[in-house]
Formats: C-alpha cells, structure tokens, sequence
C-alpha cells in the first residue's frame, strides 16, 4: 500500500511540475521537492547495496559453479539471510554474493522519462547535443539512471547486454543505444564493432560496482576544453549526477571534458593530438579555436 500510495503521489507531483513555466521549476525554493520526486521515481532502480557488494536490481549474472552460461537475475537482497535473492526460469533462490559474477544489467525503466525540462536535443555538426533553452544557474542540473550497464573491462559483456535486450525484445532500449553517436560511422562497421564503438564513446565509468554503464541524457553531453558543467556518479544509487558549473544560458550546448582533470591544463597541441588518438575526433570548441 505504501509503495502504490508513493507512486500516485509521485506521478501527480512530476505533472504539476511539467505544467509551471520552466524558469520557476529552477528556483531554489523547490529543490527539496525535485529531489523527492527524483527518490521516489527510481525507487524500484536504483542499486542495491548488501553483504559487501553494490548490484543493479535484475542484473544477469553467471554462476561460479556453472559450466553453461544461464540468465539468472539478481531480483533483490535480502537482509534477514544476508544473501542476494537471484532468479533462475521460474526457479528463486539466494546466494551469496562471492558465487556468482555479475555480467550485464539492461534497465528499461530508466527510459521510462522524458529529458530534462529546459533542455532541447539539437543536431550541431559534432553530432546531436543537449541545449539550454531557459537560464540555468550553477548547480545540479540532472540525475539519471544507467539503461546499459556492463562489467568493467569486458567487452563481450557489453555485447552480451545488446544481444539480451534483442532477445528480450527490449526495443526502448535497442533505439536509445542506436541513437548513440561513434567517432566514425557506424555504417562502416560490422555489427559487433558498432556495439563496442558506441559503448566505448558514450559510457561513464562507475568505481562502485567496478563497471561502465550508458545513460541516456548524459551520453548527449559533447566535449569541451572549457566546459560549463561536471559529471559524477553517485556511490548510494549508481546515477549520473550533472552539475552546471556556472551559469548556462538559453542557447548553450552543455558540454563537459571527457579527460581527466589534469587535461585541460595541456596546450592546445597536446590536447588535439590526444583527443584524435584515443577518442577520433577534433575538437572544436571554442578555446581551442581561440588558442589555435
């Protein structure tokens, strides 16, 4: 009854706030709010936490004791025996978590909202591109769940999490990755390469659980040597967290640096070489332009 009472409450909250004018669903004043509407919207996918490991919810993992590979899916953890409740078929049983190692997760929920109110996707010659369309100040913009997430490492696992979604007729979730840019086109590729080449060029590294995953929203953000916002992962949930570094005004692409910290601080050769290298474009933002 709580859960059911929490979801209506929910849904008649984001409604309200998808009819105000978009320049006051900004206003300080409701932050608490948004923040509630948030945690009660992900509730059902968010990450679980127990017995020493963080696991997305219907995560498919591969039995240790196991010669054939089955889609056995973690469902939940269960504090009273402090073992992971893991589905198998119709078959539930639990297991710890030092049996079994988790593969892939392919979250369609995570799909399941619109982007950010203010924020208006826009093709630009760098591919498509999230664009302010209201004045939004410094501070967090949006939140979101991974729809893709894959072992850390592997690359068969994030093959295997496509090829899943194609069995389980998941089509969400096969558009938005096909939506995903790659640094050549795809068309030029075999079909296993585009998979990879899509992953590599729009994943966001998780430390917690020890993997990479593919958001939605986040993947829209193009690269800049002087970029308006910064990205982080939430250690409690697994979501994205963008955050405006300044200001952004109507007009603007948000962008952030794809490198670490430390990149920004080489000089226009050296960035243009590595980003070519290692992500195979040019960067055509308006510092390097400036310090070209």
């Amino acid at each position: 009854m709580q859960e059911s009472w929490l979801g209506v409450h929910a849904f008649k909250l984001l409604s309200w706030l998808r009819a105000m004018p978009a320049q006051l669903r900004h206003r300080d004043a409701l932050r608490p709010t948004l923040l509630l509407a948030v945690a009660v919207s992900w509730q059902r996918t968010l990450l679980l936490h127990g017995g020493g490991a963080a696991i997305f919810r219907g995560s498919v993992v591969r039995m240790k004791d196991e010669t054939e590979s089955l889609h056995v899916q973690v469902l939940n953890f269960d504090p009273d025996v402090k073992q992971w409740l893991l589905r198998a078929g119709e078959k539930t049983f639990h297991r710890v978590a030092s049996s079994f190692e988790v593969d892939f997760c392919v979250s369609p929920d995570a799909l399941a909202s619109r982007h950010p109110d203010g924020l208006q996707v826009v093709q630009t010659p760098c591919g498509r591109a999230l664009e302010a369309q209201v004045d939004f100040p410094q501070g967090e913009l949006f939140r979101e769940a991974p729809y893709l997430v894959a072992q850390r490492g592997v690359l068969a696992a994030r093959s295997r999490a496509i090829a899943f979604a194609r069995a389980k007729g998941m089509m969400r979730v096969l558009e938005a990755f096909e939506e995903l840019c790659t640094s050549q086109p795809s068309q030029s590729m075999s079909p296993e390469t585009a998979v990879l080449a899509r992953w590599e060029c729009n994943c966001q590294q998780l430390s917690v659980p020890p993997a990479s995953g593919i958001y939605r929203t986040h993947s829209l953000l193009q690269h800049s040597c002087q970029p308006n916002c910064a990205v982080g992962v939430l250690f409690s949930t697994g979501e994205v967290l963008v955050r405006a570094l300044r200001t952004i005004h109507p007009g603007e692409a948000l962008c952030r640096n794809y490198e670490r910290e430390g990149f920004l601080q080489l000089d226009v050769r050296s960035r243009q070489q590595h980003l070519r290298e290692t992500r195979g474009f040019t960067c055509l933002c308006s510092r390097c332009v400036a310090e070209q």
